[in-house]
């Protein structure tokens, strides 16, 4: 009977962990300087209109949601995208493990990332929409972000 009850806790501590970790997907987190991010992109993207960012979480890992409304539904160039992610990186307060990117029209029709990123030799990942990199991925391309 006792093995038993240690088993129940022993669930119910991973249990709790797994839900602590997993529970605030999407959520901006109070350290983010999401707005610098937000008008950084707006300035390096010359078709971007508007841009949205948020505090992404996945597991332990924490990252970068952003979403871009851009003029023209024609795939995005490399050198916007590599634009976006420069600007995003070097404009954030922490170093986000990931960046999730989508970007669309004012119409809602979906602008393809994929093209651009293969052209830049980036190692992507699909994303809803959108593609998602890994903080590695940038760094390997791009050098370290440099300390402010």
């Amino acid at each position: 009977m006792r093995a038993r009850r240690t088993m129940t806790a022993v669930m119910c501590v991973l249990a709790a962990l797994w839900l602590a970790a997993c529970g605030s997907g999407g959520q901006s987190h109070p350290s983010d300087n999401n707005d610098a991010v937000r008008q950084a992109v707006l300035a390096a993207v010359d078709r971007a209109e508007s841009v949205e960012v948020k505090g992404s979480s996945s597991g332990f890992a924490r990252g970068l949601l952003i979403e871009a409304v851009v003029a023209g539904a024609e795939p995005l160039a490399a050198d916007d995208l590599e634009s976006l992610v420069l600007a995003a990186r070097d404009a954030s307060s922490r170093d986000p493990d990931y960046y999730r990117l989508r970007a669309s029209t004012s119409a809602r029709v979906v602008v393809d990332l994929t093209a651009a990123a293969d052209e830049l030799g980036l190692d992507w990942a699909s994303y809803p929409d959108g593609i998602s990199l890994t903080s590695t991925v940038v760094d390997e391309k791009y050098g370290p972000r440099t300390e402010r």
